[in-house]
């Protein structure tokens, strides 16, 4: 309801286009700004790209967290909150995004004596963060009716100004900046820094250098929460993680495993998990993988007419910094009769 009265005046050409907006030579006709921006006209690159782009990513994160949200509702696995939690951080990010828009785009604005939408649209900024910050903090209390909730609201806090943004803002700006203020968002925008940045040796990657991909930006592309699970499940080795600290917080779910895992152990300190000389060996192997005294630890035995293949990875981020390991566990037995050539094409 705030912005009806600057979609009236928008939309009803009060405004004097009278510059290139997408490009340095064409104007859209206004069937076109009708409906907000486009993707497809807009140059790779341009700072509203970006921006789009970034809102593609926040709804990406929206429907994962509420995917998520709906385990929890049928069975609180403390895997799920974990990684709600996670992606609470990860959309932590939108302030960045709305901060770039505060800082460099709304002052380039109000040049143009369009100051009106600076106002409404930092005090709904500022209500995004007030709501993210409750939320993320009723996911670490577990509390499911506070988290459901809260998750609405910021859902469709979010999403509300993602639209407005799309097919007001954004247009708006693009029939009143030159070409030269919008390379001055571009600079100060970088300074400033973008959403979901990844650093990639030299230089800076965001989610608008793969405008098609969905999912979370991993080291080697984008891959979504129900592919992780589905890939996870589907790989030949039977995986449990542990935390730094030692709790089991995954183990994935292939079509049978030789050793099962329980529901209930996601969550569970290391002792409460295993018992006897199993406790015993897997607390020496985490102390000697997070010590970085050996890069892996590795081991086989025969078991009936399996032949038993067991390694532990260690976790460690970027900086070096011990985060968990998996084990890994698979039988090799099959392998080791391989001769020849052979392919399940033919």
């Amino acid at each position: 309801m705030a912005f009806q009265g600057l979609k009236k005046i928008f939309f009803s050409g009060q405004n004097k286009i009278n510059r290139p907006v997408f490009s340095d030579e064409r104007t859209p006709p206004r069937s076109e700004r009708r409906s907000g921006v486009s993707p497809a006209d807009i140059a790779h690159g341009h700072p509203v790209d970006t921006f789009m782009q970034e809102n593609r990513y926040a709804e990406q994160i929206l429907r994962d967290m509420k995917k998520i949200i709906r385990r929890i509702s049928q069975q609180p696995f403390q895997s799920d909150w974990n990684q709600l939690l996670y992606l609470a951080k990860e959309l932590q990010d939108t302030e960045i995004h709305y901060r770039r828009i505060e800082t460099v785009l709304f002052p380039l604005l109000e040049h143009s004596n369009i100051s009106r939408l600076d106002r409404e649209f930092s005090e709904r900024y500022g209500e995004v963060k007030r709501l993210l910050r409750n939320f993320s903090q009723s996911v670490k209390s577990q509390n499911f009716d506070t988290v459901n909730k809260l998750f609405y609201e910021l859902s469709e806090s979010i999403r509300q100004i993602i639209t407005d943004e799309d097919q007001i803002l954004y247009p708006t700006a693009l029939s009143f900046l030159s070409p030269d203020e919008w390379k001055t968002v571009r600079t100060k925008g970088a300074s400033v820094g973008y959403a979901w940045t990844q650093k990639d040796g030299k230089d800076e990657k965001t989610a608008s250098e793969f405008p098609f991909l969905d999912g979370f930006h991993l080291g080697g592309g984008f891959l979504t929460l129900d592919m992780i699970d589905l890939l996870l499940d589907s790989v030949l080795a039977e995986v449990t993680v542990f935390n730094k600290d030692g709790v089991v917080v995954y183990f994935n779910r292939p079509d049978s495993r030789r050793y099962p895992r329980r529901r209930d152990l996601i969550g569970k300190p290391l002792k409460e998990a295993f018992s006897g000389k199993n406790y015993t060996n897997i607390k020496k192997i985490l102390s000697l993988l997070k010590s970085k005294k050996v890069p892996f630890v590795e081991f086989w035995f025969p078991e009936g007419d399996m032949q038993i293949y067991t390694r532990y990875v260690p976790l460690f981020d970027n900086n070096g910094n011990y985060n968990g390991a998996a084990e890994l566990i698979i039988d090799v037995s099959q392998y080791r009769r391989m001769t020849g050539s052979y392919s399940s094409l033919n």
